[in-house]
């Protein structure tokens, strides 16, 4: 059994709404809710209730409890208002187990092809875990600081192993809203990819989840990635102010277009335009273009009409720990041709 404090009535309505839908048995007590179930379903619950609300890990406690514990109502309840907020119960949990998280998480490759050459231009690096890295991140703190590097590391390693004959780049995911020292861990990450043979020219640092944080020091990593020769591509332009005011003010050397742009832009007039607007301004400044998440050959179609640089998507290549590059290069030279 577990007993959940919810502070905030929507959040609870929620909680209820997930409880009726798998028939669990669940006793009301106010702030309080006594659910009768096991691990399993408790999981789903906040599984699904971070997903929608980030804030939802600051508020919710969450205590185990036995029968016995309700002998003393005013001890119970005690125990339940100094129990630990949700984020540090669920970072407390990975910590103990990121090991296992480490050892059980694979990196695939997925290919970013030039459309000027019909090749391809790069791989993004992409982690995949037991445990959604996406939610790891979201909590951040410790936990989210040691993923995030590991992953980076970990793609460079495999990188270095099956491109070492090639001269792709590689792309790598960088969040500098959850790390503490993000400039020393780019001088980090630049170091290793040497020391695996990797020339820092052939790395990009695909800056991600940038929202909310100070203009000045993002100025600062991209000002230090520049002197070492590093690519630097700015993710999600397009998606609100925020992605567009951080791409006036970096001038980054990649523009990835908001996925939510791209998908069917063939049917949006109104997409195309904001499209086409981007790319206009990117070739006047010499910035390159890439539309991520093509799917369909009309959305191709439209996207080279409007010369975007670069495309990224499943109609192309899908991820793969093991990328198939003869069979990628003769897929885009058909869908190009």
């Amino acid at each position: 059994m577990f007993l959940l404090y919810v502070p905030e009535e929507k959040l609870k309505e929620k909680v209820l709404k997930v409880v009726l839908e798998q028939q669990v048995e669940c006793k009301d007590y106010g702030e309080v809710l006594l659910i009768n179930s096991d691990d399993s379903f408790v999981a789903q619950v906040l599984e699904e209730l971070i997903e929608d609300e980030e804030e939802v890990a600051d508020s919710l406690k969450l205590v185990r409890v036995e029968p016995q514990d309700f002998k003393n109502v005013a001890s119970l309840l005690k125990k339940v208002f100094k129990a630990q907020t949700l984020r540090d119960l669920l970072e407390e949990t990975l910590y103990k187990n990121i090991s296992d998280i480490m050892y059980n998480s694979k990196t695939f490759f997925q290919a970013i092809v030039s459309v000027k050459d019909k090749n391809i231009y790069a791989f993004e690096a992409l982690c995949r875990s037991p445990f959604p890295i996406y939610k790891i991140m979201q909590l951040g703190g410790h936990v989210a600081e040691l993923m995030d590097e590991f992953c980076r590391y970990k793609a460079l390693r495999e990188f270095s192993k099956r491109f070492e004959r090639y001269e792709h780049k590689v792309s790598l995911n960088f969040h500098p809203k959850f790390i503490k020292e993000p400039l020393k861990d780019l001088g980090d990450l630049v170091s290793a990819s040497v020391s695996y043979g990797i020339a820092p020219e052939r790395v990009v640092v695909e800056i991600t989840e940038y929202e909310g944080m100070d203009i000045n020091a993002l100025k600062q990593l991209r000002s230090f990635l520049k002197k070492e020769g590093v690519l630097v591509a700015l993710d999600d332009v397009g998606e609100g102010y925020s992605g567009l005011y951080q791409f006036v003010e970096l001038k980054p050397d990649i523009v990835k277009l908001d996925m939510k742009l791209v998908r069917n832009c063939h049917l949006n007039p109104v997409k195309r335009h904001v499209v086409h607007a981007l790319v206009s301004v990117c070739r006047s400044l010499g910035i390159i273009t890439l539309a991520e998440g093509v799917e369909k050959r009309e959305e191709l179609e439209v996207l080279l009409d409007m010369g975007v640089d670069l495309i990224q998507g499943f109609l192309v290549a899908k991820p793969d720990p093991n990328p198939k590059l003869e069979e990628t290069v003769k897929k885009v030279r058909e869908l190009m041709a």
